[in-house]
């Protein structure tokens, strides 16, 4: 389903009725927004549209960058007249808790009118504890909504999430948890699934099951929201590049997991099984070796040492 469709389905203060009073006269009620591209981390998956870190790292590999300049920023002023209206916002980045400009737009919302009918949403990398003076004002809205960016953990974060260090993130994390407890604070976890991490998935789900458990306001709830999605750029990462012989080690794994799980984690694993095989790109394998290869020397990583069930993959592509 498209996000109109989820959002019209789950949330009845969004929904067209609710939305449009006039439809000669329409308002714009729900924004996304994405200010710039500032972020700390340079992950496997993503590009210099939606991290200035990378683009140097692009023009290495690649010898040409997606984004035009390093630093792009959108100027926050063409929205100052919408703010009456706004119920709700949804930030995108970059990573928005290191955008000034993110900060400077709540406290115009303050200033402009009482925000308690306003719920905001974040896609965060979890890489950034919020700091108190955030987290009041976060406290006059109506809820807050938190997207995690939640990759893997241990070795499979570090990989795909760089140069950012697990254990740092693991505490990030659990605060994020504890947060619950002071404000109405919602958190999904929303990975993005490629051929180096979809391995990690079942151990993912059981830490932060555990870790749920442990710190946050409510027991988990199996039905919670869950929301793993499969990469689909670059092209290369994506699990269908896989040869059969390797989908089924790695639908093995999964479908052995799964059985654990029930709810959306258990169904979350089956769609990404049934996504790996949807189609056969392994046409596209050279091209995952040549960026594995490069990025694992650059970054003193190690692919297989994450991935030890894919060992063997690039054996016989030049």
């Amino acid at each position: 389903k498209s996000l109109r469709e989820l959002y019209n389905n789950t949330m009845p203060n969004l929904s067209p009725e609710k939305l449009i009073s006039d439809i000669q006269s329409p308002e714009i009620k729900w924004l996304e927004v994405a200010i710039s591209n500032d972020c700390n981390l340079i992950c496997r998956m993503c590009d210099s549209r939606y991290s200035s870190k990378w683009f140097e790292e692009e023009k290495d590999f690649y010898g040409f960058t997606f984004s035009k300049n390093r630093k792009m920023k959108n100027d926050i002023n063409v929205i100052n007249s919408f703010l009456k209206d706004i119920v709700h916002i949804k930030f995108t980045g970059g990573e928005p808790l290191i955008i000034k400009d993110h900060f400077i737009l709540l406290d115009r919302i303050l200033k402009t009118k009482d925000a308690s009918d306003i719920f905001l949403n974040y896609s965060t990398n979890l890489t950034i504890q919020p700091k108190p003076v955030l987290i009041e004002k976060w406290k006059k809205f109506k809820y807050i909504e938190i997207a995690a960016s939640f990759d893997g953990i241990k070795e499979t974060w570090e990989i795909v999430r760089y140069p950012s260090l697990w254990e740092a993130a693991e505490r990030v994390i659990k605060s994020f948890f504890k947060l619950t407890h002071e404000l109405d604070l919602r958190i999904g976890l929303r990975s993005t699934i490629s051929v180096n991490n979809i391995l990690c998935m079942g151990e993912s789900f059981k830490w932060w099951i555990e870790n749920w458990n442990k710190y946050a306001s409510t027991p988990f709830n199996k039905q919670a929201w869950i929301n793993p999605t499969h990469v689909t750029y670059p092209r290369f990462l994506s699990t269908t590049v896989l040869p059969k012989k390797y989908k089924d080690k790695v639908a093995e794994k999964l479908y052995k997991q799964s059985s654990e799980f029930s709810g959306k984690m258990k169904t979350s694993m089956e769609a990404q099984i049934n996504h790996m095989f949807s189609e056969d790109n392994s046409q596209y394998l050279k091209e995952l070796k040549d960026y594995t290869l490069y990025f694992d020397k650059k970054r003193n990583q190690n692919f297989f040492k994450v991935n030890p069930e894919l060992k063997g993959l690039f054996d016989g592509v030049l």
